[in-house]
């Protein structure tokens, strides 16, 4: 866990237990995802310690801080600038500063907090303690049942706004740590996702969220369980979606669960542009055509999802020993032979080193190694690679299985097949 991720489950846990007090205190009928900020507003009344103010401070005075919470003796003062021209503003301002009263007071970081219009302008010992409290504010405005409520009854940003008084930037940022702290989605994704809900320019592209965040855990389970977004295609979309009892979908809801799916489920990965494989993202050379990945050329390009070409590879089990032989489909090969011990056919796909290694000097005049000796004497891995590998990702040289022709060469291949 990240210490943002901490901070934030922190904040969680506290918004958690006083909105709890709140259902106590004001006997509300319905759960915490009726309870909005006023509710705490009515509930710090009954603190009798603490005095809440809201005026008016000079034109220069609102464009640097919106409020304050201070100790004076016994008391604590909550300052509200009401210069500030956003209600909804003035609204988070008291959540921060609450929330600031109740946790953070005793603790050795002074007798006084401040709401700064620029963050940038805290102190490294405080950029914490204003992260948990912005934090804090935020679910007050907007607790995660309240989310889901409203999201699931097809809330749009313009109902949050109406419902919860909340800003929009206020409404995207409580939505963007949502979805990367409730949901693990990377922050980038996240915030294109909100952005989306918030000011998509067609009803279809605004609704996704309505559908990801009440069934994440469906999405969560589904992309965990495919390899590629094609199974989603041609329909399979459609279907996923009629499976969690959502209505419709769009183009726009099939692009935007695309991307997600790219950046948070598909491991990094490059797309050789010379024979269309898909190879993983530490790999230095394509393991189908050995094309360099710092190839002056470009033959490789980071994967983004489309076609690609799936080659042939010889199936094998977990320990890299082949299900069956590939020369004469003999079984129940133990994983400590090194040749099939029918056809005399080296059974695991290695790394053979540099070609001008294949031949060494003796006495007696060239001799050409084995693959065993190769493969022992290579500078490259002694690791086992994958049944479809021609050549070694990590050195670019043949391999064992490539060079004793049990797997095609990949143009030939390529060409047989359709693409």
């Amino acid at each position: 866990m990240t210490e943002e991720q901490a901070i934030y489950e922190s904040a969680r846990e506290n918004v958690s237990k006083l909105s709890k007090l709140v259902l106590e205190e004001q006997c509300l009928l319905s759960g915490i995802e009726s309870i909005r900020w006023w509710h705490y507003r009515d509930l710090s009344k009954k603190f009798q310690n603490l005095i809440p103010l809201l005026e008016k401070t000079s034109d220069s005075s609102k464009k640097v801080f919106s409020g304050f919470v201070k100790k004076m003796d016994d008391f604590f003062i909550l300052f509200v600038n009401d210069s500030i021209e956003s209600v909804e503003r003035k609204n988070f301002t008291f959540c921060h500063e609450l929330y600031h009263y109740l946790h953070h007071f005793g603790i050795g970081l002074g007798d006084e907090f401040n709401d700064l219009i620029s963050e940038s302008h805290y102190s490294e010992k405080l950029d914490p303690i204003e992260l948990e409290a912005n934090y804090g504010a935020s679910l007050m405005m907007c607790s995660d049942e309240a989310l889901l409520y409203g999201l699931a009854h097809q809330w749009s940003s313009y109902d949050f706004f109406k419902n919860m008084r909340m800003s929009s930037s206020a409404i995207k940022s409580r939505i963007v740590n949502y979805l990367r702290f409730n949901c693990g989605i990377p922050k980038e994704r996240a915030k294109s996702l909100a952005g989306a809900f918030i000011k998509g320019e067609k009803k279809e592209r605004r609704t996704f969220l309505n559908i990801l965040i009440p069934n994440w855990s469906s999405f969560d389970e589904k992309f965990r369980n495919i390899e590629s977004f094609k199974p989603l295609a041609n329909g399979g979309f459609e279907t996923f979606y009629h499976t969690i009892g959502a209505k419709t979908t769009t183009a726009s809801h099939f692009h935007q669960a695309q991307h997600l799916f790219l950046d948070m489920y598909l491991e990094p990965a490059y797309k050789c542009t010379k024979c269309k494989a898909i190879f993983k993202d530490d790999f230095e050379y394509c393991p189908i055509c050995s094309a360099k990945k710092s190839f002056k050329h470009m033959h490789l390009n980071k994967y983004s999802g489309g076609n690609e070409m799936e080659y042939s590879k010889i199936e094998m089990n977990n320990q890299k020993t082949p299900l069956r032989c590939p020369r004469c489909e003999a079984e129940h090969l133990d994983d400590n032979f090194q040749y099939c011990p029918y056809c005399s056919t080296f059974l695991h796909n290695v790394c053979l080193g540099n070609e001008h290694n294949k031949f060494v000097q003796t006495f007696e005049g060239t001799v050409e190694l084995t693959l065993v000796e190769r493969f022992e004497r290579n500078d490259c891995s002694k690791e086992f690679l994958d049944g479809g590998f021609r050549y070694c990702p990590t050195c670019g040289s043949k391999t064992s299985f490539f060079e004793q022709q049990l797997l095609k060469d990949w143009s030939a291949e390529k060409n047989d097949l359709p693409f």
